[in-house]
């Protein structure tokens, strides 16, 4: 197996050596073709421009010979110059036109339905002898195709012969081959099975020294896992005693914080207690300091009920004040009312004498209005009158407009018949117009129908 696999990869090698090599030599022979096309190209290149530069240089002696032979004055030279201008003038235009034209005619064949109902018949038509064509061409084709069928029969049952006898060869060729495989085979097979057996022995004898190596690395793990334990033992009781340690650092601490803490309670309970005793000290000051104070109230108040003349005295005065002021208002109340009463008598007697001069005033205004209103049903006739005289003309003269417009509609009338007949000969012209276009550019096989570009 060794060997075969060392062959293997001998052969690997050369295969891929050859295949790295051909690659090289395809990729150098690229390359090569590629520079000679290129040096083609640039040799046609500056032939071209050689060319080019060549004729360039003929045009201008050309010229440069006409110009200095040909004697002609600025006049001329500007006709001439104004000739060609307008020659190159005229043909653009006629060839803008001409463009121009063509592309009006195009979008009236495929804006116009009369054109494309005749381009569809016409292309309809075409497709029916194109069918017909289509169906005797299949027709010619099978008759040749059953000609030409016998010869390829004979022709293929000769070489169903051949591929026979071939085959009979190649039978006999495979069968002989085989045996000798077979006898190959046979021989690879004893080769396989001692190489097998070898590599066996082989294995065994690597498995027996991985097996030993195994065994003592575990024995070696095994030595250091003991010594780790080992270890681990010994740093566990330095932490105990550690922590023995100082546990009674700890519960030192804290018997002195519970200390502390009985020291500052006892401290705060002793200013709690005067707080309270200050407390109700300033309360019993501020008792005592009310009862004084109701004591002496309760002293004043006897004290004023012993003599009250000056109080009854100063209430007479204020009694006396009340009662003036009450009668000063209600003196000064019937005061208003007396001059209220003497203005009421003094405007009523001026209400009389208005309503009897209004009283008069009103008989004056009475015959004054019946004299305005004689007038006024006299100046009412002859507005009428005037009225109904306005209305008469108004009348003849609406009379006269009428006939005028009846005459101005009559004659917009013939005016529109005269357009209607106007119109059907412009019509009959357009149809004409439009068939004798048809029969020119209609009814025509079209059968490239290029896509537009966007930009159209």
């Amino acid at each position: 197996m060794e060997t075969e696999l060392e062959n293997s990869k001998k052969i690997a090698h050369r295969t891929m050596f050859e295949v790295t090599t051909t690659q090289k030599i395809e990729s150098r022979l690229r390359r090569e073709a590629l520079t000679k096309k290129k040096e083609k190209i640039e040799r046609d290149v500056y032939l071209r421009r050689q060319q080019l530069a060549d004729m360039y240089n003929s045009e201008i002696e050309f010229w440069r010979t006409e110009v200095l032979s040909k004697k002609e004055t600025m006049e001329e030279r500007k006709a001439a110059l104004m000739e060609r201008a307008y020659a190159l003038r005229d043909a653009r235009e006629a060839a803008r036109k001409k463009m121009i034209q063509e592309k009006l005619d195009a979008l009236w064949r495929e804006g116009c339905d009369d054109a494309r109902a005749l381009d569809s018949k016409e292309l309809t038509r075409f497709m029916g002898a194109e069918r017909l064509r289509q169906i005797q061409e299949k027709e010619n084709r099978r008759q040749a195709a059953d000609a030409s069928e016998s010869v390829f029969l004979s022709e293929w049952t000769r070489q169903l012969s051949a591929i026979e006898e071939k085959d009979k060869a190649k039978e006999a060729a495979r069968n002989k081959a085989n045996q000798d495989t077979a006898v190959g085979l046979l021989d690879q097979i004893k080769y396989n099975e001692h190489m097998k057996d070898e590599h066996a022995r082989k294995i065994q004898a690597d498995d027996d020294r991985e097996l030993a190596e195994i065994s003592k690395a575990l024995e070696d793990e095994a030595a250091l896992r003991e010594q780790m334990h080992r270890g681990a033992v010994l740093r566990g009781k330095e932490v105990l005693a550690f922590n023995n340690q100082y546990k009674e650092i700890k519960k030192q601490e804290q018997a002195l914080d519970a200390e502390r803490d009985a020291l500052l309670l006892e401290s705060a309970l002793r200013q709690e207690r005067e707080k309270i005793a200050a407390e109700n000290s300033k309360a019993e000051a501020g008792y005592e300091a009310a009862r004084q104070y109701r004591k002496y109230l309760e002293d004043l108040m006897v004290r004023e009920k012993e003599d009250t003349s000056a109080v009854d005295e100063i209430n007479r005065r204020e009694s006396e004040k009340v009662w003036k002021a009450r009668d000063d208002a209600l003196k000064a109340r019937q005061d208003a009312r007396d001059y209220l009463m003497n203005l009421v008598n003094e405007g009523r007697k001026q209400q009389i004498a208005f309503k009897q001069a209004a009283r008069i005033k009103e008989k004056e205004d009475d015959l004054t209005y019946a004299s305005r209103f004689i007038e006024d049903i006299k100046a009412g006739i002859a507005a009428d009158r005037k009225a109904a005289d306005d209305r008469r003309k108004v009348a003849e003269d609406n009379n006269t407009k009428l006939l005028e417009q009846i005459a101005e509609r009559e004659r917009q009338q013939e005016l529109a018949k005269q357009e209607i007949f106007i119109e059907s000969k412009h019509m009959e012209h357009r149809e004409r117009s439009h068939q004798q276009r048809l029969a020119q550019q209609a009814g025509n096989l079209r059968l490239n129908f290029p896509l537009k570009r966007p930009d159209y």
